[in-house]
């Protein structure tokens, strides 16, 4: 048997997030720093980054920049011949990764960012697979890599992922892994149930024969076993809280591989990534009088650096002061404010409980997605995981 393929499996970057009118620079920055230090400390022998790289199709410079320098010091952490392969998820943009790919290669990275269509009217998934033979990367006496970016059902066939690791077991050595890189979301059982609920595919329909499914595009980490199969399709997870409903351990995974089918076994192990700023809510759970949240900003510690979001119960509305008192007792602490949000204990029906405080320069700043959220927060309205993964489709494609 070969020897084992190591490689780290990261996601859902969204370099160039900003929060309420404040960039991420320095997490982000963080988050690069940590992985390149794992690199030089676990000398995998490639990184899988599975979508979602930026926040937006166009992100600004520094973002841009932060990803060239991120990856730069990842390539001279790790060891020589280490491959890193970064696909395109739905906040990117396809021909942004695209149009540097031959310089990316010079540094051993594989950046992919469309899926070529066939001449043809209505091309079958095999004709697909033929076309883009360029997405089964050889990692030689390691693995096999499926490296597929983000596309709409529309774009593709049915059959299309199958196709692909088809055409990757045709090339393929029997005692060498297979891992296959996606970004999309699928359901962990025929029914239906569905992790992110949004263009949802069933998880069969992503095929068989590889040992190791790198899903990106759900932020949570989450694990699937195929029935009779050692194989395992997995959701790492994003390192950074993007929202402050992310209120769970970040991590990166890292993945070691032997062998290839019902011979292959599969660790995960997930290392820590420690946020130099956290997303903090006060309460750390549900919402709380306003006299409540105020003692918890007075306690809270000076020396804490956090972005802070305020989830306020209130009876009727929240009253103008609020903000200013809550800055008061912030003064000369490291935790910065960014939003409170205030929620009916007994909303009537089309009430509004809105922070009066909010000026319309804090509504220009602040980003649609919270906007919307805060609006179904106070209508007592049900925005659902499933709403939630359509309103940042929506607003990833508008951008």
């Amino acid at each position: 048997m070969s020897p084992a393929f190591t490689f780290i499996h990261t996601s859902d970057w969204h370099l160039g997030l900003s929060l309420y009118g404040r960039d991420c620079r320095m997490r982000q920055e963080a988050m690069l720093a940590r992985l390149a230090e794992v690199v030089a400390d676990r000398r995998p022998d490639a990184v899988i980054v599975s979508g979602d790289i930026y926040d937006s199709a166009q992100p600004p410079v520094w973002a841009t920049r932060l990803l060239v320098e991120g990856l730069a010091a990842v390539r001279r952490a790790g060891p020589e011949g280490m491959r890193i392969i970064v696909i395109a998820g739905n906040h990117d943009s396809a021909a942004r990764h695209e149009a540097m790919s031959p310089l990316w290669a010079f540094a051993g990275i594989d950046m992919i960012g469309r899926i070529d269509r066939p001449a043809g009217e209505a091309p079958q998934a095999d004709a697909f697979a033929e076309a883009n033979a360029r997405l089964v990367i050889h990692i030689p006496g390691k693995a096999y890599v499926v490296a597929v970016p983000y596309a709409h059902d529309r774009n593709i066939p049915d059959g299309f992922y199958p196709a692909m690791l088809a055409a990757a077991g045709r090339n393929a050595r029997e005692d060498l892994p297979v891992v296959m890189a996606a970004h999309c979301a699928v359901a962990s059982d025929p029914a239906g149930e569905a992790v992110g609920g949004i263009d949802v595919r069933p998880l069969e329909a992503m095929g068989s024969g590889y040992d190791y499914l790198a899903l990106g595009h759900i932020h949570r980490p989450a694990s699937f076993a195929l029935p009779g199969s050692p194989a395992i399709a997995r959701y790492c997870g994003s390192p950074l809280a993007v929202s402050f409903d992310e209120c769970f351990r970040h991590t990166f995974s890292l993945v070691s591989l032997s062998g290839h089918g019902p011979d292959a076994s599969v660790e995960v192990e997930k290392i820590t990534v420690n946020d130099p700023c956290p997303l903090v809510n006060i309460p750390a759970e549900g919402f709380a009088q306003w006299d409540d949240c105020l003692a918890e900003l007075n306690a809270f510690p000076a020396s804490r650096p956090c972005l802070l979001r305020i989830n306020v119960l209130v009876d009727d509305f929240l009253h103008p002061e609020a903000r200013d008192e809550a800055a008061a007792a912030l003064e000369g602490k490291a935790a910065t404010l960014c939003v409170i949000n205030s929620r009916r204990a007994d909303p009537a029906e089309g009430a509004s409980s809105a922070d009066d405080s909010m000026t319309v320069a804090e509504f220009r700043d602040t980003p649609p997605f919270d906007l919307a959220a805060r609006y179904a927060a106070d209508t007592a309205a049900d925005f659902s995981p499933e709403l939630m993964e359509l309103f940042r489709e929506i607003e990833s494609s508008i951008e």
